[in-house]
């Protein structure tokens, strides 16, 4: 799994990290509420990982619906 692309909102504005490992280095427990946003994939091999979904199925579908009309 790889973790990445973390935006952190927080007041007065949004702070942006390319790698999840980046963004924890800086982060600041004592500070105000923060909410954090992490874009991950799951790599299209795997339908889950943990409890995490990927878009397998959607794919399988979208390339049944590409083999009939192409």
């Amino acid at each position: 799994m790889y973790l990445h692309q973390v935006v952190e909102r927080g007041a007065p504005d949004l702070r942006r990290y390319l790698d999840l490992p980046e963004a924890l280095a800086q982060v600041d427990l004592r500070a105000a509420e923060r909410v954090w946003r992490v874009h991950f994939h799951v790599p299209v091999f795997r339908q889950s990982l943990g409890p995490f979904l990927g878009t397998q199925g959607y794919l399988r579908e979208v390339l049944a619906i590409l083999r009939t009309t192409t």
